[in-house]
């Protein structure tokens, strides 16, 4: 089996180009400079951002005033072990880099 060279660098077009056909390429350039606001970072708002990222939109502002507690693990995307107490919001947008760092998020959770 070869081996490949690990990426260095984030290419938009080549991460979601397999939105093509579902959307033109002109249609996911836009989604770049929309800017979506999601309150709350739980059971639903976690996931959202994370399905939005994957999608392509990269601007976004995100709210959120609570911390990840255990009770969270059954339902929420950032609720881990090494997120316990730290603050919802700046959880999700770390999850949210990782996977395109070239988002710009702004958070409000505090």
């Amino acid at each position: 089996m070869e081996k490949t060279e690990p990426v260095t660098s984030f290419d938009y077009k080549e991460a979601f180009s397999r939105n093509i056909g579902l959307l033109t390429e002109e249609e996911q350039l836009k989604l770049r400079d929309f800017t979506i606001a999601i309150p709350g970072m739980g059971g639903v708002g976690g996931a959202y951002l994370v399905s939005l990222v994957r999608q392509g939109f990269e601007k976004f502002k995100i709210a959120d005033f609570d911390t990840f507690e255990l009770k969270n693990f059954n339902r929420q995307y950032g609720s881990r072990m090494d997120t316990l107490g730290m603050s919802k919001a700046t959880v999700m947008k770390e999850e949210a880099l990782r996977i395109n760092p070239n988002c710009a998020i702004e958070i409000f959770d505090a």
